[in-house]
């Protein structure tokens, strides 16, 4: 029995890249970075999964929220958000 599947979770994350692809490229090119780790057997956090997952309620989060939402993401992970709009 499998715990994660991968293969939901990957679609997952193309549709969020091409869905913020022009609206939020941030949260395009984080949803691009986790799916190349996933599939690549790289390291992918928990957290990182969540986030992303939390981008669809109902319907996608608008692109302002999202990017809001994965700045803060990478703050809390240590990474450099030097140059992004403020948060």
């Amino acid at each position: 029995m499998r715990f994660f599947d991968d293969t939901k979770c990957e679609r997952f994350l193309e549709q969020a890249c091409r869905h913020y692809l022009e609206s939020a490229p941030t949260v395009s090119r984080y949803a691009e970075d986790v799916y190349r780790r996933l599939t690549s057997g790289e390291g992918v956090r928990l957290d990182e999964l969540t986030t992303l997952q939390s981008l669809w309620s109902e319907g996608w989060e608008a692109p302002n929220f999202a990017a809001n939402r994965i700045y803060k993401l990478e703050a809390a992970l240590g990474r450099d958000v030097t140059g992004h709009a403020g948060f």
